[in-house]
């Protein structure tokens, strides 16, 4: 079970944007293609305009929300929480020389 903090971001994150303040992102979003943007829309949208306003960091996230975790400079890989004991023992053994 996730924690209650990345549940509420979650939900943000995936909620579709239709209040007030959200229009001018929502119709950003949409004029680029995308029917229902969600809140992760709206943030990487900012993070883009950041970036192209010269804001390294905003670069590199949205160069890394791009790629696969194994390409990030990071080295951030996949969320492990939900999985079971068993299931994180079977990976520890696939990864075994």
């Amino acid at each position: 079970m996730g924690s209650p903090l990345r549940e509420a971001a979650q939900t943000l994150l995936n909620h579709t944007l239709a209040l007030p303040d959200e229009d001018e992102a929502a119709e950003k979003l949409r004029l680029m293609g995308l029917e229902a943007p969600t809140g992760a829309d709206a943030l990487l949208l900012g993070q883009y305009l950041k970036a192209l306003r010269g804001d390294t960091a905003a670069a590199k996230y949205v160069r890394d929300a791009a790629l696969e975790p194994e390409q990030r400079e990071d080295g951030a890989t996949e969320d492990l929480s939900d999985l079971s004991d068993a299931e994180l023992t079977a990976l520890a053994r696939e990864a075994e020389p």
